[in-house]
């Protein structure tokens, strides 16, 4: 049987740059907005902000809380890819 190399951080989620990629996510998304309304680095400024404050508010729970949260609120429907919807409820007799 052959030894298979498992990585040492397979766990952990993606970096860009410093952030983690859900924390990236709001410095991209102020990116986006401030370079559309024609401030970008205002936009570059309230996104690094926002993935700051992310980030603080991260450290005390689970890692996957913001994928958690977006399909409990239901924001994006997942369509059954781990389990049912958590609004969906069956009663039967």
């Amino acid at each position: 049987m052959r030894t298979v190399r498992i990585p040492q951080y397979v766990d952990e989620l993606m970096q860009v740059g410093f952030w983690e990629l859900d924390e990236a996510i709001f410095l991209v998304l102020g990116l986006i907005i401030g370079t559309i309304t024609g401030w970008m680095f205002t936009g570059i400024i309230i996104g690094t902000l926002c993935s700051g404050i992310f980030a603080k508010y991260k450290s005390g729970h689970n890692r996957g809380m913001l994928l958690h949260a977006v399909y409990w609120y239901g924001l994006i429907p997942f369509k059954g890819l781990w389990c049912d919807n958590a609004f969906k409820r069956l009663w039967t007799n």
